[in-house]
């Protein structure tokens, strides 16, 4: 029976809508309204229709979702015509093909732009070959139609035409129809962990540790289940599995996830967590993967995957540090929005655009290490329920539009991956996942869906597809470390420590023959560092929210990592200085050199010495002069202090002399050495005029180096200096000479600016102190160097690795500031200088730039694509616009370091100066005569470094560990001196030796990062 309903007029009762019917003389049992108006004008769901019995031939009246009055009549005539007119199709090809006795039919979703009643032949056309299909009439419609193409159609790119022919119009189009290859997605389980966000630090070990038991019951209860839906998980980090294995060692608990972790149920991700690589230290890179080591040893099963979510973009030297600690595939994730289009996200650059799903070997600069990246496509957070939403709820077409999008960009892959974490951050495991994978898998062919580790997905397309891939070097600058610089106390702090540990280290190899290495309070100190530099820094209130309890429990969390941290370092330190006597004080003093190369350099001891009435003389008898500083520390120049090794300066009782010392300052207000000299703008307090003595070339421009800028968030309302209170003589004597300006500053009660040179070193020291208000409103703290150079060429030091900004970067990745090691350089051919900046690493360049990108009505669309070179250098210390995560305010004391030294343009050795900085020569007060016999030393003109070394694991030798940071090849030699070698080889993370190393003569790349194991007699 065929009948059709005709809109006819407007009943006699507000809201009524009239409808004709035409039986064709056969009486209609049920009678289906499928469109309908009530008074407002609403059409009612056509999918859920006005049903009403034995309505054919009669007139009756229904009161139904607000319809006042419906009305029948029957009628002899009724045009076709009156139906909605078909005249319009769309098309959209999916990407699975169905299970079907023929064999693989891919799947097809065509859409009518009005409603089919009378149905319809469809006729599909690809080339020759036309097959046909029904749609059959529908009393209540049909908006659209899915069918299947004939097995074996439609698998690549073809021009598809389709003709729709019925009672109600003819529609033919033509498509372009992308191809659809056999896929096989995998699926990554895991849970993003946030480390103090949504919840409290020890409150996410718990749900951690509750994602790992419910993983494991997930996969003991598929175990029988078909392959590829059986359950697995990803840990993406070794904080809470290391604690974990730690709580419940030798229970039941630990040796089921142990077992797990061996049968590749549970695959461990090397990460102590996602970590702001940009504001880690070269050797606090190398602990990132300290547990993972552990749990490696424990388990006995080789770990080989890193993940890192959230945060895009990681510091170059990332991939030595991954190589060097065995882990060979790196999948970053960084969160993915939809609704921000192709960029993903706001805060990513372009990282989604260039690199998602863009497979590659990333090299390092050195072109020794290389690790296989694959960057979430979709990001870790797809299938949050804001986003796609579970794999049991949002269905196919969110992964179909996916694989659709990579068979549309030349993606040439034949399998893909997708992270899986649900219900939001520390997320538990899916429930119905591995049941709807089987049931995907039951009914499509492809593409097969599988549940998979990192570990095995990563092996597999290596294996598959790693003699394609392309192999590409440079830094992928980070874009969310700026956010530190909200706690720009701690993060100065931090990186403090980190330098401490290091040089700990040092002195503990130089210092303890026999001692044995405190290995465990080692990396418990470096964990503490590392947990600072993780990503998750407060509240997810922080900002509207600042003074709850909730927001300052969880910054007290995060900062006790950087407290602890500070503590255990400076123990360490004690600890690693104490054959010297150190806390009994003495008649000598010890400059110990921990680099690499001879040094020169001023020094200063504790005030607890007391050389008053005293001098120091060298062990030849020579006089050193000291000057007793506004501090109560006393300084000297310790002169060619050997590498690795101490010189020894005796305290005698001082010998009259009518010797003056020779003043460094001039007017209060110009700073003189002989080798260098500075002048103080006496209006805005800054260094006005640098130069090189007895060269007329200016260095500083415009306003002058070390300005003050206070401005809101996108470097609105800028203020600075416009009055200094006091320019004041802090030191002056035969070593050093201090001036500190002090003024009012924006945002601030006070801001001191200290300037210091000292005899002999072409140095300029500056030590800026700020005494912060806490203040909520957006804004931004900034000191600008403007240098005059014209056309600059900018060098930046990080760690394992040296960049021109755009030369040395890989495309997309953030250019509006930089996060540095310890300094830059900015120079011409003819001049150059050095600005270190070991307490405040972001910078910026020719503008305050950092937030810019922000500007862009489309957010997450304003990242700039090439590099803004300039010869002003804004170092960006304090910023509190991000408020997500982390934190809103800061007020209190903060100090921030600078350096300027003049240097040669054509060799800037600006990582030498930067390490230099970094680690200072360390002069305390002994009982001891005798100087430290020298580890070693390496022949040669070169720009070899001492990343670290320590004692061996086993007791047997040292782990030397060497980084040529120079951009020329090198050729030297060891010269031992207390180490005496049996035997040196290249090693691994395990220091186990990899092959022989010729001490006696090798090479090293430019910037290339060795790990040596040395065994001794």
């Amino acid at each position: 029976m065929e009948y059709y309903l005709i809109p006819e007029s407007v009943g006699r009762n507000p809201g009524s809508v009239d409808f004709s019917l035409d039986t064709k003389g056969i009486k209609a049992r049920y009678i289906c309204f499928t469109a309908a108006l009530d008074g407002e004008g609403n059409h009612y769901d056509r999918k859920n229709p006005v049903v009403i019995q034995e309505a054919a031939d009669m007139h009756q009246n229904v009161d139904y979702y607000g319809l006042s009055e419906i009305r029948f009549y029957k009628k002899t005539v009724v045009s076709v015509q009156s139906l909605g007119k078909l005249d319009d199709i769309s098309f959209v090809a999916g990407q699975g093909y169905l299970k079907s006795a023929e064999g693989p039919k891919r799947e097809f979703l065509l859409r009518f732009n009005t409603p089919l009643y009378a149905g319809a032949t469809l006729t599909c056309q690809l080339g020759d070959k036309i097959w046909n299909a029904e749609i059959e009439a529908s009393k209540t419609g049909v908006d659209e139609y899915k069918g299947y193409f004939p097995a074996g159609y439609m698998e690549e790119t073809s021009s598809l035409e389709i003709k729709v022919n019925s009672r109600q119009g003819c529609v033919k189009r033509k498509y372009e129809v992308p191809g659809a290859r056999k896929w096989t997605v995998c699926f990554f389980p895991h849970s993003h962990l946030d480390i103090g966000y949504t919840h409290r630090q020890d409150d996410v070990m718990k749900l951690q540790w509750r994602n790992l038991e419910r993983a494991l019951d997930l996969a003991e209860r598929t175990k029988e289940y078909p392959e590829g839906s059986r359950y697995c998980w990803n840990t993406e980090a070794t904080w809470a599995v290391a604690a974990y294995l730690k709580k419940y060692a030798a229970t039941e608990k630990a040796e089921r996830l142990k077992q797990a972790i061996r049968d590749g149920i549970i695959n461990v991700d090397m990460s102590l967590g996602s970590i702001l690589t940009g504001i880690s230290r070269q050797e606090e890179l190398m602990h990132i993967f300290d547990d993972a080591h552990w749990i490696s040893d424990e388990v006995g099963v080789e770990l080989n995957t890193a993940m890192m979510s959230d945060v895009p973009g990681q510091a170059w030297g990332l991939v030595t540090a991954m190589a060097k600690n065995g882990v060979k595939y790196y999948s970053p994730g960084p969160n993915y929005v939809p609704f921000y289009g192709r960029i993903g996200n706001d805060r990513a650059a372009a990282l989604h655009v260039r690199w998602g799903d863009r497979p590659f070997y990333w090299q390092s600069q050195s072109g020794t290490d290389k690790v296989l990246v694959w960057q979430a496509g979709r990001g870790y957070s797809w299938f949050h329920g804001w986003l796609a939403n579970r794999i049991g709820v949002c269905g196919l077409e969110p992964i179909w539009d996916y694989l659709t999008e990579l068979e549309t960009e030349e993606f040439p892959y034949q399998t893909c991956y997708l992270r899986y974490t649900v219900h939001g951050d520390n997320g538990p495991p899916d429930q119905s996942m591995s049941d709807v994978i089987r049931e995907w898998n039951e009914r499509y062919e492809f593409p097969q869906f599988r549940i998979s580790t990192a570990r095995e997905f990563f092996m597999k397309f290596e294996e598959q597809y790693g003699a394609e891939l392309p192999v590409f070097a440079g830094d992928m600058t980070p874009t969310w470390e700026d956010g530190a610089a909200s706690t720009a106390c701690e993060t100065a702090m931090n990186r403090t420590t980190a330098a401490r540990l290091a040089q700990t280290e040092t002195i503990w190899s130089m210092l303890h023959k026999t001692d044995a290495f405190p290995d465990k309070a080692f990396k418990e100190a470096w964990k503490n560092v590392i947990l600072f530099s993780e990503h998750t820094w407060g509240a997810s209130a922080s900002g509207t929210d600042p003074h709850s309890k909730f927001t300052k429990d969880l910054w007290e969390g995060k900062k006790a990592y950087a407290d602890n941290a500070s503590n255990q370092s400076q123990i360490l330190y004690k600890q690693a200085l104490s054959p010297l006597h150190v806390d009994k004080g003495g008649d000598f003093v010890h400059v110990l050199n921990t680099n690499l190369w001879n040094r020169t350099d001023v020094v200063f001891l504790d005030s607890m010495v007391n050389l008053n009435e005293k001098e120091l003389i060298t062990r030849t008898g020579e006089k050193v002069e000291t000057q007793r500083l506004y501090d109560g520390r006393w300084a000297f120049v310790a002169e060619n202090i050997p590498a690795l090794s101490s010189e020894v300066y005796q305290i005698v009782s001082k010998k009259k002399s009518s010797r003056r010392f020779v003043s460094m300052i001039a007017e209060n207000k110009i700073l003189n050495n002989g080798i260098v000299r500075v002048e103080i703008d006496e209006v805005k307090g800054t260094i006005s005029s640098f130069k090189r003595v007895g060269d007329s070339y200016e260095y500083a421009s415009n306003s002058g180096l070390n300005d003050y800028l206070y401005t809101g968030r996108y470097a609105s309302d800028p203020q600075g200096i416009e009055q200094i209170l006091n320019i004041r003589v802090l030191d002056d004597g035969a070593v050093a000479a201090t001036l500190r300006i002090e003024s009012k500053a924006p945002g601030c009660n006070t801001l001191w600016r200290d300037v210091t040179v000292y005899k002999g070193i072409d140095r300029v020291d500056i030590c800026n102190t700020l005494d912060k208000q806490d203040i909520l409103d957006f804004e931004n703290v900034r000191f600008v160097f403007p240098f005059n150079i014209q056309q600059p060429e900018i060098t930046m030091d990080l760690a394992m690795s040296e960049i021109h900004p755009e030369r040395e970067q890989l495309e997309g990745v953030n250019k509006h500031y930089y996060s540095l090691q310890n300094g830059l350089a900015v120079g011409d051919l003819e001049h150059a200088v050095c600005l270190t900046t070991v307490d405040a690493p972001f910078v910026e360049l020719g503008s305050p730039s950092g937030l810019d990108y922000r500007l862009n009505p489309r957010h997450g669309y304003g990242w700039w694509q090439s590099a803004k070179i300039s010869p002003i250098v804004y170092s960006w210390v304090m910023t509190n616009t991000w408020r997500t995560n982390y934190k809103a305010s800061q007020g209190g004391t903060a100090k921030f370091r600078y350096s300027l030294q003049p240097c040669n343009p054509l060799d800037l050795k600006l990582k030498q100066r930067g390490a230099e900085r970094e680690m200072e020569l360390v002069a305390v007060a002994s009982r001891s005569s005798q100087n430290i016999e020298q580890l070693f030393r390496l022949k040669g003109r070169h720009r070899i470094a001492l990343s670290s070394i320590k004692p061996a694991d086993d007791g047997k030798g040292y782990i030397v560990c060497l980084h040529n940071m120079g951009k020329q090849s090198v050729c030297s030699s060891f010269v031992w001196g207390s180490i005496r070698p049996r035997e040196v080889s290249v090693c691994d993370y395990r220091q186990k030796a990899l092959r022989p190393f010729n001490d006696e003569m090798f090479w090293m790349k430019p910037y290339e990062y060795i790990m040596l194991k040395v065994i001794i007699e």
